[in-house]
């Protein structure tokens, strides 16, 4: 495999242990027919995939070629089983992407001279005419090596077939000598057609060359602060930030290296007593938030020690766990080895969605799973109608703008453009006017970066969820580290304007700085023992509303926005 280094493996009968694949690299996504017995792995952490089909005896996924997309199926029917129900199920996959570009990798089991058999059996008749009913073209030469060999038995039981507009391309089969550790053969289908796929930015700021990074972007940053004093609209504010951020890209590139995720199991050093010093300093943490003004430095005092102890203990105990996980292994190549070696990547296995259609490109698939999963609204609102006729909030300071950069968390993924907040912290180190200015910029002019809302989504399947319904996914959109920035900035001044004029109730324990779960079960026991002295009876009702966040009115909340009377330049920049 070393040797090939395939971009995508179709196998049958794989090895199985409690219902999973094994004996492959657990770095690669795999897809898996329902009784187990045809699977495709991809090898290749560049090639985007989308589960087209599952099915009892067979899989089938789609990649997007440079030209066209391209769906691979993997299948296989027991020697012993009806042949017809798995030509039936790749039958239905043929006719859900209407006539698309097919690769079939199968052990069918059949016999056929057309293949390489002395001789002809039903069920070899009965893929023969699938193949000519369908219209596809098969791959192997009749007068190959056989792909099956079990002591003195052989056959060629493994078929590679495709669509006719495939078979004009230069595709070629080979059936390798390279030893497998089964009694089948490896079998190499070359396609001399590249993929189309995009991998995103991540770069090594964490091994430093940060002078090179500023020294790249030093030379350009008089004329970017020229730039932004002189924006004067919102066009001109999209293009500045679209322009310095390419530029921040292209500083990145000259500076650091690209990295490629880790897969790096950690060795099982976490202990009970390190999870109680975990709960006791969220404890901490809390009693400090809800500690009145004269205990509050102190309590806060109190609990950044008692972090930094606790910081010692996880680090020894990481250490020494590590320390204890190699000196136990006897093989110098062994368990250690891979999970200090051995890479990995994020998992992007996206499925074409019940009642939706399989056809078309990747991006046309991916787009009708965001319209599934996040519905576009049923009608659009004009906000231009609306007026604000408070007064615009000042501009943020400089102060400002560096406690939300200076706590910025570290090892947060970054957006599609690959800016991590370690970069921000540097580059507003050495240059703080630069993002200050362009803020206050979006400030002033009550917009909002278009570049700073495009997102990179990514999806979760939940665990036992039916991967074709789309509430079996919980999406997360990584969005860019310098939206983040503004949109804290925003938030910390129409937080402290809705506290201050006391427009949230004080009902509410969520999302407020100082309330918590505990704060509610709190007043919610006060609210019981006034009851109970005042011989009244108790009545708690607990609603939990499904999606709340995801069915909340856009209009319902901007109307409660110009309710609460907001300065006029934030006020505009959620419109």
């Amino acid at each position: 495999m070393e040797e090939i280094k395939p971009d995508t493996i179709a196998i049958q009968e794989p090895y199985i242990k409690d219902k999973k694949l094994i004996g492959f690299p657990s770095r690669w996504n795999s897809y898996t027919s329902h009784n187990l017995k045809a699977a495709i792995l991809i090898p290749n952490i560049s090639l985007r995939t989308v589960l087209i089909a599952k099915r009892t005896n067979t899989v089938a996924i789609k990649i997007q070629m440079q030209n066209f997309p391209l769906t691979i199926i993997s299948a296989y029917s027991s020697p012993t089983e009806n042949i017809q129900i798995t030509l039936q199920e790749i039958t239905e996959t043929l006719a859900s992407i209407q006539n698309e570009n097919i690769l079939l990798g199968a052990d069918l089991n059949g016999h056929n001279t057309i293949w390489g058999y002395k001789e002809n059996n039903t069920r070899g008749n009965n893929i023969l005419d699938f193949i000519l009913a369908n219209e596809l073209f098969l791959l192997n030469n009749p007068d190959g090596p056989p792909t099956y060999l079990h002591n003195q038995n052989q056959g060629w039981p493994d078929l590679t077939v495709l669509s006719s507009r495939l078979a004009t391309m230069n595709l070629h089969r080979e059936v390798l000598e390279t030893p497998s550790l089964s009694d089948h053969k490896y079998i190499l289908t070359t396609l001399t057609e590249t993929s189309s796929n995009s991998m995103y930015r991540r770069y090594k700021t964490l091994h430093g060359n940060h002078k090179n990074f500023l020294k790249f972007l030093s030379t350009h940053i008089e004329q970017f602060s020229h730039q932004i004093s002189n924006i004067s609209n919102q066009q001109q504010l999209n293009e500045t930030t679209k322009a310095l951020q390419q530029l921040i890209i292209r500083a990145c590139d000259h500076a650091y290296k690209k990295k490629q995720v880790n897969f790096i199991p950690t060795p099982n050093w976490w202990t009970q007593s390190l999870e109680i010093e975990k709960k006791r300093l969220r404890a901490l943490r809390r009693r400090a938030q809800r500690a009145n003004s004269l205990e509050r430095q102190a309590r806060f005092i109190q609990e950044s020690k008692e972090k930094a102890i606790y910081k010692k203990k996880v680090k020894h105990a990481r250490t020494s766990g590590w320390q204890q996980f190699c000196l136990a292994a006897t093989n110098p190549y062994g368990k250690h080895y891979k999970a200090a070696f051995r890479k990995g990547v994020f998992p992007s296995q996206l499925a074409v969605l019940a009642n939706s259609q399989p056809t078309g490109s990747l991006s046309t698939i991916a787009n009708n799973f965001m319209d599934n999963i996040i519905p576009q609204p049923a009608y659009t609102v004009d906000y231009s109608q609306y007026q604000t006729y408070t007064q615009d909030d000042a501009q943020f300071s400089q102060q400002e703008v560096s406690y939300v950069v200076k706590h910025l968390p570290a090892g947060k993924a970054p957006g599609v453009d690959g800016i991590d907040n370690l970069v921000i912290k540097i580059i507003h180190k050495k240059f703080p006017h630069l993002l200050t200015s362009l803020f206050n910029k979006s400030l002033t002019l009550g917009s909002f970066p278009e570049s700073f809302k495009i997102g990179n989504i990514v999806f979760f399947q939940k665990q036992g969820k039916d991967p074709s319904l789309s509430s079996s996914y919980r999406p997360i959109s990584l969005l860019p580290a310098l939206g983040k920035v503004l949109e804290r900035l925003l938030t910390q001044r129409l937080t402290f304007h809705l506290e201050r004029i006391r427009f949230i109730s004080d009902r509410q324990f969520g999302f407020r700085e100082g309330h918590s779960v505990d704060t509610a079960i709190d007043s919610l026991l006060n609210k019981i023992q006034e009851a109970r002295t005042t011989s009244n009876h108790s009545i708690v009702l607990s609603i939990d509303i499904k999606g709340a966040f995801d069915n909340l009115h856009h209009e319902a909340i901007m109307k409660a926005l110009l309710d609460s009377q907001s300065p006029s330049n934030i006020t505009k920049v959620f419109f």
